[in-house]
């Protein structure tokens, strides 16, 4: 539902017609879900900027699959390493704003880029596959 807000006005009217924050399971969802109907209601442009950290691959899962096929094997890596997907691509052609970073010193300025678009946008940050991103931020839970 979250997607679909994002995705359209028309969506949008029906989603917050018939939904409530509480509807949501996850509390960061809720959140999130609020914190749109709170701009909706303000008659406010309900644009998210996702950064991607784009690695190409799922490595947070390596040591897990490895585990479970005893060691690197001729078919684990199947199973977390993925062709390189252009996400600003993806983005751009569903009508979002798209930018890609291959070196750190263009972060900022995509990020510039991104929240001037006036519409949802994603910063695709090309990473190394083998560096492992922190975790994701939650906001407090209610």
């Amino acid at each position: 539902m979250i997607g679909a807000v994002l995705r359209s006005a028309n969506a949008a009217d029906e989603v917050f017609d018939r939904l409530e924050a509480v509807d949501f399971y996850v509390p960061a969802h809720r959140t999130i879900f609020g914190a749109m109907r709170r701009l909706y209601d303000e008659n406010q442009p309900i644009d998210t900027v996702t950064v991607v950290n784009n690695n190409h691959s799922l490595n947070q899962e390596q040591g897990g699959v490895e585990a479970i096929y005893g060691g690197r094997t001729s078919g684990s890596d199947e199973l977390w390493l993925f062709p390189d997907a252009d996400f600003a691509r993806i983005a751009e052609s569903m009508g979002c704003f798209g930018a890609t970073v291959h070196r750190p010193g263009e972060l900022a300025s995509a990020l510039d880029q991104a929240f001037a678009a006036g519409r949802p946008a994603v910063v695709d940050v090309k990473t190394h596959v083998e560096g492992i991103a922190p975790k994701a931020w939650e906001p407090p839970h209610e």
